[in-house]
């Protein structure tokens, strides 16, 4: 817990201070949440695979960090709800237009199509796939959809 912290995520004393204001059972879970957020992991536990994708798409100018909070928040929701036999989540928060939102929202969205291609065919074990996506990021998106649609009524194969 340095304060002199070089990673992109917000260091451990103000993600404290953020966790400790919500309405959390205890401060320990809500780092065990912001680790499995910062790490990629399911927020249930490291043996249970997720089964659902939810694919975060930030707006123009914007960067995968944009939709941080919505991913946590999402993840926590998700964790406290595990008991009651939720599906387990991953975030992929699409990196793939960061410095790129000037050249339509075509070749945006084919970026975000290829991205989620590659992430899945890493992860090939997940039975549903959601998009969210803000301001320019849901037309990303949208466009996105229509990439990875196929004939079977499948998107990307999930």
């Amino acid at each position: 817990l340095t304060s002199g912290c070089t990673c992109q995520t917000p260091c451990l004393r103000t993600t404290r201070r953020r966790f400790e204001k919500m309405r959390h059972n205890s401060f320990v879970a809500g780092v065990v949440s912001l680790l499995l957020v910062v790490e990629g992991v399911s927020c249930l536990t490291a043996t249970t695979r997720p089964r659902h994708l939810v694919v975060l798409v930030h707006g123009f100018s914007g960067r995968a960090t944009d939709l941080g909070y919505l991913s946590r928040r999402l993840l926590l929701e998700v964790e406290e709800s595990s008991s009651k036999g939720a599906a387990s989540v991953r975030v992929l928060c699409s990196r793939s237009n960061e410095g790129r939102t000037l050249d339509g929202v075509a070749a945006g969205g084919e970026r975000v199509a290829r991205e989620v291609v590659a992430f899945i065919a890493e992860e090939d074990h997940f039975e549903t796939i959601s998009f969210v996506g803000n301001s320019l990021g849901g037309l990303y998106a949208r466009y996105a959809l229509g990439e990875l649609y196929d004939a079977g009524g499948r998107i990307a194969g999930v």
